[in-house]
């Protein structure tokens, strides 16, 4: 178990979203289960105007072996709610607490949307209601691992009603573990139960941050043994902050390890009114992770079908740059050949009915703006913006990235673009003094700039702290841990570009955190190269160095080392992407409610989300800086700090720059 997960763990002895719409075939071998709950509106509740039907019987999604079944007779009180107040009037259970009439959606904290359908499944709005429903092959072959996914939301927490909900994988009914709120209800938190652990049934509570009538979206991987006689690691997380990247992942809220079991059932089960859905077990992160964007005119892709053909639908407002595609395996998308009709206020495409399953969704248009392209970027709603030939803008303003406001400014560059390139220089090799990054990008002749690594405050003789090369030179550098000692760290770990232009990273040492470490005089066959801080990203992974739980060394051992680690400030990070594009980035900080600025893993999450295989901390704080040269731009685009106020007037005077040069 995490340690999060152990504080409240007890042993008891007892007992905006693209529309996607399914068609009925076979999906990516990755997307081994899926149910969507895109069924008709059923009602749920023996007493209300329309009879209990529950999901009995109802046969949708993929991967499954017949459809949902009750687990006692007449447990009729689940259902899926359409229209306003489904089931029922009142401040409890349909129109002003916890779900509403759906679709149920999450977003990560960079704006990732993940993709659901337009309706969900509503346990019982009486007593009880419990469905399960068999895999059409079971899961946990020894050595494998499988994820899991689903969305849940209840209309209240448990405290008054003692309601409970879960989602449930089973062997037939045995071997149970169940997902959500379970014993004790009494908390009103998201929570995980193994009631048939060999050891006795273990329970573990979320806690306050994930309380039952909040949006959740529950992720789950299960680990196998290599062999029927081993331990099944499950790990949970709620609510993941990143939708894109499995190596973000931050520690499970549980962590358990139970007797080895193949599952082959699922259920869902609630007492009283909670909403599950988009149910999805594959056999990687991504596969249980899609994610899109969603205008908000384009919620709703409805679909209705008979036997010869479909008619899809969605909302005409706002929809000029959406077009219909489909999928096979919701794997490769394709633009459809139909031609939508507007009619009704909605836009209506017919196609025939197929033999095989189909899966449709509305898309952007691709734009006809040339690379580079960060498509993370762009899924998640960032506008890019041209600079100059190879070279692209953007700037997002965030109301709540990592628990605060943040604003970001990100330029990407083509490296392989043959009108553009990067340079990593100072001042010095310019016979130029400290001046801020817009005069000496202008005096180089750049066209955009941020500032660079770490350099003394006072003039030395040496260029910054770390390794420097300029056009094939080796400018002088600090090569001696004890000189500054207060900034041992800083040019640690540096950037590199070789004569054929491509990156490399390196560390004064092995890990680039050892005390006393050197660099050697020089960093053969790179022709340009630049020290910073820490490594954030190397080879698609967050750095431990960065990870508190993981660091060693000086980092921890030094407060300022640590302040300058773990506590939020400007920031500037360079990167590159598998593709080949550079990432320039600045983030503001130091502005109470309007700019937070990040810790270094934060940073190093960003960078991962950005795209960035492998990613370089440079000189923050007041420094961080960004210019660009070109209309409409013309200047400073980020927000320094050094004058106090939330403007592009703040610009500290440097030494060290990161240029971006149109070539000769």
């Amino acid at each position: 178990m995490s340690r999060r997960a152990r504080r409240c763990f007890t042993r008891v002895t007892g007992a905006v979203l693209l529309g996607l719409a399914w068609a009925g075939g076979s999906l990516a071998a990755e997307l081994l289960v899926y149910e969507a709950f895109e069924y008709e509106r059923r009602q749920g509740h023996v007493n209300a105007e329309i009879p209990g039907e529950g999901i009995d019987g109802l046969d949708g999604g993929y991967g499954w072996d017949g459809g949902w079944s009750m687990t006692a007779p007449d447990n009729l009180n689940s259902g899926i709610p359409e229209g306003h107040g489904d089931f029922g009037e009142g401040e409890t259970w349909g129109t002003n607490l916890g779900a509403r009439t759906g679709p149920l959606s999450y977003s990560d904290v960079f704006g990732n949307s993940l993709t659901v359908s337009g309706n969900q499944v509503r346990t019982s709005f009486g007593n009880s209601s419990w469905e399960r429903r068999s895999l059409a092959q079971p899961v946990g072959e020894p050595g494998s691992t499988v994820w899991m996914s689903f969305l849940a939301q209840a209309h209240a927490d448990s405290t008054a009603s003692r309601r409970w909900a879960f989602v449930e994988l089973s062997k037939n009914g045995t071997n149970r573990a169940w997902f959500g709120n379970v014993t004790p209800v009494v908390s009103g938190n998201w929570a995980m139960q193994l009631p048939d652990h060999p050891e006795g049934s273990l329970y573990a509570d979320a806690g306050e941050d994930y309380k039952m009538s909040e949006p959740t979206l529950y992720l789950v991987k299960l680990a196998f043994p290599e062999d029927s006689a081993g331990r099944t690691r499950i790990s949970v997380w709620l609510n993941p902050a990143n939708l894109v990247h499995e190596k973000a992942l931050r520690t499970p809220v549980f962590e358990f390890e139970t007797a080895y079991t193949e599952y082959d059932q699922v259920g869902v089960a609630g007492r009283f009114s909670t909403d599950f859905d988009e149910i999805r077990i594959g056999t990687s992160f991504e596969a249980v992770t899609p994610t899109g964007v969603t205008p908000p005119s384009a919620r709703g892709l409805a679909i209705q079908r008979d036997r010869e053909e479909m008619v899809l639908s969605w909302p005409a407002e706002g929809a000029e740059h959406l077009a219909l595609y489909s999928s096979n395996d919701l794997g490769t998308w394709t633009e459809s050949p139909h031609l939508p009709v507007t009619g009704d206020e909605r836009r209506r495409v017919t196609v025939p009915a197929s033999a095989g399953r189909q899966f449709f969704r509305l898309q952007e248009i691709p734009s006809t703006l040339s690379p580079p392209r960060l498509a993370n970027l762009e899924r998640s709603g960032w506008e890019p913006r041209p600079v100059a030939a190879g070279l692209v803008y953007y700037e997002r303003h965030f109301e709540n990235l990592f628990g605060d406001p943040q604003v970001v400014n990100v330029l990407a560059i083509d490296l392989d673009h043959p009108d553009v390139r990067i340079e990593l220089t100072a001042t010095d090799v310019w016979e130029q003094t400290r001046m801020p990054i817009q005069d000496f990008a202008q005096h180089a002749g750049a066209i955009a700039a941020i500032n660079g690594g770490f350099a003394p405050a006072r003039v030395h003789e040496e260029v910054g702290y770390g390794i420097m090369k300029f056009r094939g030179e080796v400018w002088p550098f600090v090569n001696d841990p004890s000189f500054h000692e207060a900034y041992e760290a800083l040019g640690r770990n540096a950037v590199g570009i070789d004569s054929d232009g491509k990156w490399h990273f390196a560390s004064r040492g092995e890990e680039g955190w050892e005390l006393g470490a050197t660099w050697d005089s020089d960093w053969p066959g790179m022709v340009d190269a630049m020290a910073g801080g820490s490594q954030l990203v190397r080879n698609g992974r967050v750095y431990p160095l960065v990870v508190p739980e993981e660091t060693r060394g000086a980092y921890l051992e030094d407060d300022r080392l640590h302040q300058l680690t773990f506590n939020r400030h400007p920031r500037t990070a360079i990167g590159i992407t598998e593709e080949r594009v550079a990432v320039l980035v600045t983030l503001a900080g130091r502005f109470p409610g309007t700019a937070a600025g990040m810790t270094l893993q934060e940073l190093a999450e960003l960078m991962l989300f950005i795209g960035c295989r492998d990613a370089l901390e440079l000189d923050g704080g007041g420094s961080t800086t960004m210019w660009i040269g070109r209309e409409p731009f013309g200047g400073v685009v980020n927000y320094p700090t050094d004058n106090g106020q939330f403007d592009h007037e703040g610009a500290r005077s440097l030494r060290l720059a990161v240029l971006v040069m149109e070539r000769d």
